[in-house]
Formats: structure tokens, sequence, C-alpha cells
């Protein structure tokens, strides 16, 4: 029998000294010391000693409110913790007097197994607020509660359905088999403390809301025990279904069957009598009226129940009346959400006075220092929406308390009545609205999200819808400088592509000579020019009769402008032709000519979107999706297929889409995804810029560098064309490389083979973004390795954490390694960033880049650099240790909650154009789900996108967005 705590606190010894002197009475009566017995209620008092008496007992988790809870907290002796982590929770009030709750999401608490082939019994207190932050691939629309295993094939899980609070508990079998699913009849009402329990006994399973049997089924098999590594978690377990927001309060594992009495006696049955038990039993009998459906008389059954109290069965009661009110579980989840609104209302509508009062001048006194005061006033002034507007900066907030990374370390600690008043504050933010739900009129008007965006062409799709038309290649020197990135970091944003008078003169004279060219080209080549290219079909039609020439002509210019052309535009073009002629041009000339006004036509320069006429919303026409399709995948133009499907009207289900995205994929402009998304995204597209130290990297040359970045864009762009898990842009074991690279790396590649191919990683744990060499030289100096360089890009390219730059009076590091040579390049930093200000933002940073100092500052592996040996470990600041790359690997995988919401963020804003809107979350939210379910790969993702609002739906409003930071 072990107690488990989370601190042995002077605050928490009454406490102590009262489960210790129940622990060890066994089964006599226990007599309670009065302090304690003032604390908590009798009910209280009896559940404890009986949970401690029983021999069967293998854990009992309860958290002490302490006066200190600066110190990482730890559940227990037995191993008992937050995964991945020193044990940081936040914590909240729980349903006892004198006794914390866990509040959990993403992040569970793990700890070891138990013998599961017998009899078993898991009970506790949880409360549910709604999904969480991580996404189910198989199960979205439920969360688990509690998991050993799978739950699936071996052990069990407890999971809860969003929609209508239905508990269900699985059994795990051998495969081929699937679990056995046991459904409670009652749903748990969210945002309610109450008493869950899951009894295996013999043959049967049962299931226990509040000490009432909800759920019973037969089994006529034993649970399968999980294999060692496989650990009882309580909160998300990552086995298909989503996370919870849910708070845990006390709770315990029994290896034996517990009673109904003694079930009862720990939901606390016993409080009140005289109220308690009558509303549970008013409850029962309305929940078999409905059950037998009578409608009228379960409601008012349930009203009658409402009215007698307010304990958790007369709360409850007043959801059932409210689901029947609204039309029964058709319109469950509307209810739901109607009960939950009303339920939080007083406290909802509390929060901008307590922000104002409670919050911010915790924010001003600890925070506005260093993240400046314009900051933290701002919110005051702002009325609640806007602050839920900010969902994802109170996220972060919430995020840097609860790991204690801020305030930083050597700054005043945030006194912890402070620490939980704001962390408090922010828990109580309710959920955003449903999408269709968010965007008000007003929101729309201060917002603008959706916005209808015009651009030009960028540099690159440009040149390559000359290559599709053409089948040349422009002249570098003639095509436009490259765009600086705006929107979510891309050049296709439309803020960016501004056409100045210079940019007009460089495509003239790049259309101009390109057709020429072409034509050219094209003439001189054989009898029949290539079916392929457009103007081929121009150039054998100039032999032929004037229709033929026209259809090759109308064809050219469909191609070029992603539609067919409006009469007076194509008559225009034909009028242009005919005038030549006339001058005393040369049909070759005439025609020449007169592909250069069609390229040099705003219906070719620029990606346009008509609104319809009066303005309102709307979806982008076929044709236009198609050409912001192709921008996306190939960034050029459509081809034929995609055009005909959209003069077809074949691109509206996801069916039809993604048939267009597979096919796509598979083509040769499919790496331009790569090349144009993965090299932005990854900050290497400049990497030919990056200069090093010759002397001290002699074998670092322009060539390795242009080998390095199609290693990163060819990792991009295959998880796309080959549809692969896009978890493998993480967690591949395998390199893309040509012979010459994979010998500059040290990797083994096939005897005979040149050409560029995938080769086992090796044991220099490569594999995936993260180790990839063009980020290891963009992320470092020209002398040497810099973690705070690596770190910044973890955080920022990988997590979507930005992070400040260092303050003006910061002085260089090359200061503090001229003083201390004899240092490693980790004690030189732990010198250098001695200061207040610079320490937090280094804590998060550093160790992350520590974690790859394995590559030396020109993307090679190495143990031992200016013969000191490579320290590669390292520390985050809430106490999980990283070893390595195959260590920090291993970390960001497990926080998928992060880099998959971020990777999504990113994606969209390429596709989109822009930058995207707070109230564009949940949008993003519901890609991510979309992608999840099916299947979690790059066609899957680009999918989601395609049928996303983001990238359909348009809205004319006059006022410009408020873009945000995650």
């Amino acid at each position: 029998m072990r107690l488990l705590i989370f601190r042995d606190t002077v605050a928490a010894a009454g406490l102590l000294l009262l489960l210790a002197a129940v622990a060890v009475v066994g089964a006599r009566p226990v007599q309670l010391p009065a302090a304690v017995a003032a604390m908590n209620s009798s009910a209280w008092q009896n559940a404890a000693a009986l949970r401690l008496r029983h021999r069967h007992l293998q854990r009992y988790v309860v958290l002490p409110i302490t006066a200190d809870q600066q110190q990482p907290l730890n559940l227990g002796n037995d191993g008992t913790r937050i995964q991945g982590t020193a044990a940081s929770v936040m914590t909240c009030q729980s349903h006892q007097p004198g006794l914390a709750a866990i509040c959990l999401d993403d992040q569970p608490l793990e700890s070891p197994v138990f013998d599961i082939t017998g009899d078993f019994t898991i009970e506790g207190w949880f409360r549910w607020h709604g999904r969480g932050r991580a996404v189910g691939a198989n199960n979205g629309g439920a969360g688990t509660l509690l998991a050993l295993g799978d739950g699936v094939h071996d052990g069990f899980s407890l999971s809860i359905a969003f929609e209508d609070g239905g508990l269900q508990f699985g059994l795990g079998r051998p495969a081929p088999k699937v679990s056995l699913v046991t459904r409670g009849r009652t749903r748990v009402a969210p945002g309610l403390w109450a008493h869950l329990a899951v009894v295996r006994k013999a043959e049967q399973v049962r299931l226990y809301l509040n000490g009432l049997l909800i759920g019973c089924c037969d089994t006529d098999v034993a649970a399968a025990q999980p294999a060692d590594w496989r650990k009882l978690r309580v909160g998300y377990v990552g086995n298909g279904d989503s996370s919870v927001r849910m708070d845990v309060g006390e709770w315990a594992v029994f290896t034996a069957a517990l009673t109904d009495r003694e079930l009862a006696q720990l939901a606390h049955l016993s409080d009140a009598p005289a109220t308690g038990q009558s509303a549970a039993a008013m409850f029962t009998s309305a929940e078999v009226l409905r059950q037998q459906r009578q409608a009228d008389a379960a409601l008012t059954a349930f009203a009658a129940t409402a009215e007698s109290g307010t304990g958790y069965w007369q709360q409850a009661a007043r959801l059932e009346a409210m689901v029947l009110q609204s039309g029964g579980e058709q319109n469950v989840a509307e209810a739901m959400r109607q009960w939950t609104v009303l339920n939080t209302a007083a406290e909802r509508g509390s929060l901008p006075s307590r922000f104002t009062g409670e919050v911010l001048p915790v924010l001003r006194m600890h925070c506005a220092e260093c993240h400046g005061a314009a900051l933290w006033c701002q919110p005051a002034s702002a009325g609640l929406a806007d602050q839920l507007l900010s969902a994802g900066f109170w996220s972060e907030v919430q995020k840097r308390l609860v790991d204690r990374s801020m305030p930083p370390e050597g700054c005043p600690p945030l006194p912890i009545e402070q620490r939980r008043r704001v962390l408090y504050w922010i828990q109580q933010l309710p959920p955003p609205d449903p999408c269709e739900e968010q965007l008000t009129e007003e929101r729309r008007r201060r917002l603008s999200p959706l916005a209808a965006v015009g651009r030009r062409l960028t540099r690159t799709e440009f040149s390559v819808a000359l290559q599709q038309l053409l089948g040349v290649q422009p002249q570098p020197d003639l095509l436009p400088p490259p765009e600086g990135a705006g929107g979510e970091g891309f050049d296709t944003a439309a803020g960016t592509l501004i056409m100045s008078s210079s940019t007009a003169e460089l495509f003239f004279s790049c259309v101009s000579e390109a057709v020429n060219r072409a034509v050219d080209e094209q003439v001189s080549a054989t009898a029949d020019p290539p079916d392929h290219v457009p103007i081929g079909h121009v150039v054998r039609a100039l032999s032929g009769t004037g229709t033929e020439l026209d259809m090759a002509l109308r064809r050219f210019v469909r191609l070029a402008w992603r539609r067919f052309p409006a009469d007076a535009d194509w008559q225009g073009l034909l009028s242009l032709r005919q005038q030549l002629l006339a001058d005393g041009l040369t049909d070759r000339e005439a025609v020449a000519t007169m592909l250069q006004a069609a390229l040099l036509s705003p219906n070719f320069l620029y990606v346009l979107e008509t609104p319809p006429q009066p303005p309102v919303d709307f979806r982008i026409s076929p044709h236009e999706f198609a050409a912001r399709m192709a921008l996306f995948l190939w960034s050029g133009i459509p081809d034929e297929p995609l055009l005909q499907a959209a003069d077809d009207d074949r691109l509206q289900t996801a069916e039809q889409i993604q048939q267009q995205v597979r096919r796509m994929l598979q083509h040769p402009l499919a790496d331009q995804l790569g090349r144009s998304f993965g090299l932005q995204w990854l900050g290497v597209e400049q990497l030919q810029a990056v200069r090093k130290d010759e002397q001290r990297y002699p074998q670092y040359t322009r060539e390795i560098a242009s080998l390095m970045q199609e290693e990163a864009w060819r990792t991009v762009a295959d998880v796309f064309r080959d549809d692969r898990p896009l978890v493998e842009l993480l967690a591949a074991d395998y390199v893309w490389a040509n012979s010459q690279l994979a010998q500059y790396y040290g990797l083994s590649f096939p005897k005979g083979a040149v050409d560029w191919q995938r080769i086992p990683a090796g044991a220099a744990s490569r594999g995936g973004v993260l180790t990839l060499g063009a980020v290891m030289v963009a992320s470092s100096y020209p002398s040497r390795t810099s973690p705070v360089l690596r770190g910044r890009w973890v955080l920022d390219r990988i997590l979507g954490q930005r992070v400040l730059p260092a303050p003006a009076d910061v002085p260089a590091l090359e200061k503090t390694v001229s003083a201390h040579p004899a240092m490693t390049l980790r004690q030189q930093m732990e010198l250098h960033r001695d200061s207040p200000t610079c320490r937090g933002c280094h804590q998060a940073m550093d160790p992350l880049g520590f974690a790859l100092e394995e590559f030396d500052a020109v993307g090679r592996w190495s143990t031992v650099r200016d013969g000191l040996a490579v320290d590669s470990a390292a520390t985050l600041p809430d106490g999980t240790a990283l070893q390595g790359s195959s260590g920090l690997r291993q970390e960001i995988l497990r926080r998928q909650s992060q880099w998959l919401p971020h990777f999504v963020r990113k994606l969209t804003g390429y596709a989109a154009g822009r930058e995207l809107f707070d109230s564009e979350l949940c949008l993003l939210q519901d890609i991510e789900a979309r992608t999840l379910a099916a299947g979690g790969t790059g066609s899957s993702l680009i999918t989601a996108i395609l049928l996303s609002d983001i990238f359909q739906l348009r809205r004319l409003v006059a006022d410009s967005g408020k873009a945000v930071s995650e």
C-alpha cells in the first residue's frame, strides 16, 4: 500500500499526519484529528480511510494545497509524474477544501503499470471542460480520461464523447480483435466535479458515476496485459483519441473489485443522505422515463430534480431538461454548449473586472520591465472579446507560468498567490465559439478575416509559368529581384507583391526575350514541336489554316490566363495581331507580339478574384480555385486536366479535389512545393549567401551549400509527393543525398550510384528537418556553432514560439570567448548570459540548441571539437533531460500539440498568400482535425487546406485585419 503526495511541506503537515494515522490503523475504526475533521467533511474522511486501509490499494494520489509550489512538483514515490517534465503542473481548487486539483490537457500523468489480468478498480474525481489541444488521429470526437496501453489490442481506456458527454470504457483484446466497449447510459455533465469509477470483476465490466451504476458489459476474455513500457496514464494518451481539458482530483487504483457500497462511500453519497441520495434517485427515475421515450414525463421529472437543490444530480438534471427542450439527442451538442455558457455566466461576467483588478497589476509589476509596458496596458481598456481574440497570447502566458520559465531565473519569483491568480483567470477564459458564430458583423468590420486578396505572381511563379507555356528558362538577370517575406513568412503574401515601375520593366524585358527565343527554338525544332509545350501548338499552326492558328492561340491564352478569355479581351488580342499584319509584320512576328501582350496582361501577371455584384461574401470560382491550387502545389499555372475539371465544375467535393491533388503531386512540378515553401519555412532559401571561415572549414564550398539546399527541399517535397506521414518531417530515419553529399556527411552510399536517393541515416542521428545540413549551417556563425541561433530556430520554425530580439546593450559573445579561451562553448555562454534580462529567453532556447551541438558549423557530425569533447546534453526549464539530437527529436515529437498546429498554420498561410487571424484559429484547428482523420499524411493536409474556408471563402469588408501572433 502506497500513499502518493506532491510535496512534504509544512503547510501540508496536518493532512500528511492524518493520512499516515489512517494508514496504520488497518480496518479498525478511525478517530481523525479535530483540525482535519474541521477542514474536510466526514464523507471525505471516511472515503480517505476506506482507501488507505484497503489491502488491495495500489496507489492513491492526493494533492494538498501547500504554501510553496515554486519547485517542480512530484506526484509520488511510485514514479507518477507529468509526462516528459519534472512534474510542473497547473493547479486549481479541487472538490474538497484543503485539496488542489491538477489541470490537464495534452500532458498526462504517468505511473507504472499494474496487474489487470484479474479484478481491479480505478476511481477518482474528475471535472471535464471540453476538447483539448491535441486532436485525435482516429477519433477527434472523443478524448481519453485514463488508459493503460492502447485500450484497443491491450490494456484499457476510459474516454468521453465531446458532443454528448457519453462515457465509454474499452477493454483491449489481442489483434485482430478490437476492444470490447462498455458505454454509460448517463452522460457526464461538463464543468462539474464527478466521481467516476471503472470496476473489472471476473467477466464483467462496470461503470459508475457518483456511486451509481450507469453501464455494465459481460466479457468472456481476459484483459491483455500491456508491455512493461506501457504506463498507466491519466489524461492524453496518443492512442487516436483527442486530449480532454479536465481537472483531476484525488484518484486511486485497487487490484480488487470494490463493492457498490464502497463506491457509494467513495463518491460521498453519504455526505447528505436526505438530499444527495434522493436527488440521485430522482435523476435515475427521470432517466428511465427518457429511455422509455416518454419525453414529456422525463422533462417534468428532470425539472423537478433540478429544483430540489444545487448538487451534481440537480445540475445534471438541468442539463438533461435543456437537451429534451432542444429536441433531444439530435441537438445535444448545442444544448450542452448553451448549458456550459449559462453554467459559467457568473464567472465569465467577472472576467474583465478581475483582469483589471487582479491580473493586470501582476503583469505590470513582474513583466513590463522586459516585455514593455504597452503590451500589458493594452488589454486593460479592451473588452473581453478582444482578450478572447488573443487566445494564443494567453495560452503562451499560461505555458510560461506553468513551466516556470517566466519570470526567468535570477529575477524575483512570482509569489505563489499571484501566480495562481493569473493562472486561474486564464483557465476561466471561455473556449472560442464555433467557427460559424465567431465571425459576427462587428468582428468582421474590425478584423476583416478571409478578405479577398489579389496579388501579382512571385518571381518563382512567373518563371515557372513561362517555362510551362514557352518551354524555355527565362534569363535570370531579367527576372525581378526576389520578394521579401510577408504574411506568415512567405513571398506569396499579397502585401509584399507590389508592381513598381522597375518591376514592370523587368517583366516586359523578360517576356519579350523569352517569347522570341521560344518561337525561334520551336521553329528550328523538328517538324512536329512537342505537344506538352503550348507554344509548340501555336508555332505548328503557323503553317496551317487561320482557324487552326486561332484555336492554338486561344488555347495558349486560356492556359496563360487560367480561364477562357472574355470576348472583349480576346477580340482585343486578335485586333492587335491584325493591325501588326497590316503594318507589314510577318505571321511569326505578329503572333510573337500577340503572345507577349497576353503575357504582359494583368490576367497573366496577377492572381485575380472577381467578387459578385452587389458585393457579398462569396466562394472563389472553379477557375480561381484551380489557379490558386496550381500556385500552391506547383508555383505555376494549371495544366489542361485541371482547367478541364474547372470547366466541368469537378472541383467541388473532397473526392474530386483529392483526385487532383494526388495527380498533381506526381508531376515533376510538385518539387516546387519543397523548393518554394520548404526552403522558406526552414529559413534556408538564402543559404548561398551564408559565408564560413574558409581556413577553418575548407571542405565547405558553394557546391556543398547547393547540395544541402537540395537535400532540404527534397526532404519536404518527398513527404507530399509520396504521401508520407507528416511526422516524417521530424522523425525520418533516412537522409536524401547524392554520392557527393553522402561522402561529405560521412554516410555510406550504394556503390556505383550517384543520383539522389534516400539512404539510411546511420548512427549520426540524422534524418528529418531538425538535423538538415542546411539548417545547421544557417544557424551557425562563420567560425563556430551557435546554440542560441539553433535553439531559436527550433522555437520559431518548428514550435511556433516567437523569441524577442536580444537587447541592444548585450555585449557580443566573442568578448567572453577571448577572455576564457580554455572554456567550452557551454561554459562561455553561461558566463555571457548571466543577466536577468537575457536569462528567460536563453533558458528556453539554449538547451534546444545544445542538443544539436553534435553537428558543427558546416553540418558535419563530430564528437570532439577544438580538442574538447562535445557536450550535447541539455535540460529544459521544466526539468526534461535531452541527450543530443535524438533526445531533441523525441521531445519535439512529444509536443505534437505545438509543432503540428504550427506547421498547419505555415502551410495554410503559404497557400492563402496572407497573414492569418485570431478569428481563424478554429478554422486552422478544423484543418488539423481533417488531416489527422485522413491519416496525417502530406496529401491529406493539402486537401484539408484546399477544402477550408481560408482557401475558398472571401469576405468583402472595409477595414484591414488585425493579425495575431502565435
